[in-house]
């Protein structure tokens, strides 16, 4: 099934012209992904996950913090077959580099092309996962949060300007 695509994360407190290879954009890269249906957007999920340490999770939180408003994210390939999508994914980290290994801005650990698509956990897993979270509410599932999290994007976005491009790209 051809549904995947691949995207990128941008810094919005980074503008600028960021060249790599063939690759242009007009905002600092910091992360590279593969994905389908709604992936790109699960990163908002560190925003409230404020125990979630890890390198991307702590940068979207500053981006977040210090301008008021969320990454910018742009798919650069759609319609793409898993492989092909992971082999793009790879490609773009060594265009552009990780920042773990000195070679460029990005907050990907790994040099992509690994995930768990398709993936099924156990009948036993599944019990083990339900049971641990018995009792408990996943911040998104929250009318407070989620109207809160709405709020603060709408006051970051305030007065922001895109460009053509970009309107045609997340209409």
């Amino acid at each position: 099934m051809n549904s995947f695509y691949v995207y990128i994360l941008l810094d919005p407190r980074k503008p600028g012209f960021y060249k790599y290879g063939d690759f242009v954009f007009d905002h600092e890269p910091f992360y590279v992904g593969k994905g389908r249906g709604n992936r790109y957007k699960e990163h908002l999920g560190y925003l409230s996950q404020s125990s979630y340490n890890s390198f991307i999770a702590n940068k979207i939180r500053k981006i977040f913090k210090e301008c008021n408003t969320i990454y910018i994210s742009n798919k650069i390939f759609e319609n793409l077959f898993e492989e092909v999508a992971f082999e793009v994914e790879k490609f773009l980290i060594r265009q552009i580099g990780r920042f773990d290994l000195k070679r460029g801005p990005l907050c990907n650990l790994t040099d992509g092309g690994e995930g768990m698509s398709g993936h099924v956990c156990s009948k036993e897993t599944r019990i083990k996962l339900s049971n641990c979270f018995k009792g408990t509410k996943h911040p998104m599932f929250n009318k407070h949060h989620r109207e809160d999290s709405k709020n603060k994007m709408s006051i970051g976005n305030t007065g922001r300007v895109f460009s053509e491009e970009h309107r045609k790209k997340i209409s």
